[in-house]
């Protein structure tokens, strides 16, 4: 009788924990098949590489069989990792990664011809653990990540990047920066200047001569 009262206790357990954690991994599961329907909105595959990520089946484990797309379990709509290089992809580095892909700890986008920069919310996720833009045709400097395994090798074959791991950003763009302003700020006073001797001279000029 123990024993029974005992097992009973233990699925009365076990299913109060499921319907507790049910919500977060409903939304979970939904976030990811947002940031797959986001990726693909966004690039361009020319190979079709992506041509069997259709959404709208909703069955368990459905987006698992996508191409670069693996889950913790195959029946499991809960996506482990995102690995999409030598796809040929093609475009700017998709926004709203981070936004929709919260939960995905590896992001493979390497051997593409991405181009445009790395958003730095990208940077700031905690879950992401691996992530690789190895050859591709990005630019900027590199958002300081803060956590995972981020190394030399993820950025490799981007020549316009720059920062941390990489070589430091030039400073260029601070250097013009303050150059334009410096410019603006004499142009400002010069017309001030001008504007104000043409106004000092009209004035004199209208003054009534003494005879």
């Amino acid at each position: 009788m123990m024993m029974v009262a005992k097992q009973v206790c233990t699925i009365f357990i076990r299913s109060c924990i499921w319907l507790l954690l049910l919500p977060i991994l409903t939304r979970a599961m939904e976030s990811d098949i947002t940031c797959l329907r986001s990726l693909k909105s966004q690039l361009k595959d020319p190979h079709a590489y992506l041509s069997n990520w259709v959404f709208g089946n909703y069955s368990d484990g459905y987006i698992c069989s996508f191409f670069g797309v693996y889950c913790w379990r195959s029946n499991h709509n809960k996506v482990l990792s995102i690995n999409l290089g030598r796809s040929g992809l093609e475009g700017e580095f998709p926004s709203g990664v981070k936004l929709f892909c919260q939960t995905c700890p590896t992001l493979l986008l390497d051997h593409n011809r991405f181009t445009g920069s790395i958003p730095s919310e990208l940077a700031s996720s905690p879950r992401l653990l691996q992530f690789s833009v190895a050859h591709n045709d990005l630019k900027g400097p590199i958002p300081e990540f803060t956590a995972g395994n981020i190394s030399l090798s993820s950025f490799d074959d981007n020549p316009d990047l720059c920062g941390f791991p990489l070589d430091p950003c030039p400073d260029s763009f601070y250097s013009m920066a303050i150059i334009a302003a410096n410019i603006a700020a004499a142009a400002f006073f010069l017309v001030g200047a001008c504007y104000g001797w043409l106004y000092d001279t009209r004035k004199q000029n209208q003054r009534p001569r003494r005879r």
